[in-house]
């Protein structure tokens, strides 16, 4: 299953706030990254299970993503909202195109799109960097 960009970007923003308080030496860094992508899932509201998540993903454990949630919950304080910039980005590309006919540009359609596909590389590649 691929996931959302939504999930992605949780799951990421998920472990920065964890790994700002905690230390890679008291919490295993791949499980924590387990459970945080299992927690944005949950967050995000996508439909998947435990067991077919951990079957998929090879060093995975159920046992460590269930033992390990109530730590990451802790440190993120029970703050789950994360403000994805992929809203912002699909409401302006929604506004855009509802307003096209206002915009006289020429081959509207493949310049958003292109666009559209710029910002979308921008925000990811950000993702990775403080």
């Amino acid at each position: 299953m691929r996931f959302t960009d939504d999930v992605i970007c949780t799951s990421i923003e998920y472990l920065k706030r964890f790994y700002l308080k905690q230390s890679l030496y008291d919490f295993d860094g791949l499980d924590m990254m387990y459970t945080a992508i299992y927690l944005s899932i949950k967050v995000e509201e996508v439909n998947y299970r435990l067991h077919e998540f951990s079957a998929k993903n090879k060093g995975c454990s159920a046992e460590k993503v269930v033992q390990y949630e109530t730590f990451l919950i802790k440190g993120l304080k029970f703050q789950f909202f994360i403000y994805s910039p992929y809203r912002s980005l699909n409401g302006f590309r929604q506004i855009l195109t509802e307003n096209s006919a206002d915009l006289a540009i020429d081959n509207f359609e493949s310049k958003m799109e292109e666009i559209y596909r710029f910002a979308h590389k921008a925000i990811r590649k950000l993702h990775f960097t403080d």
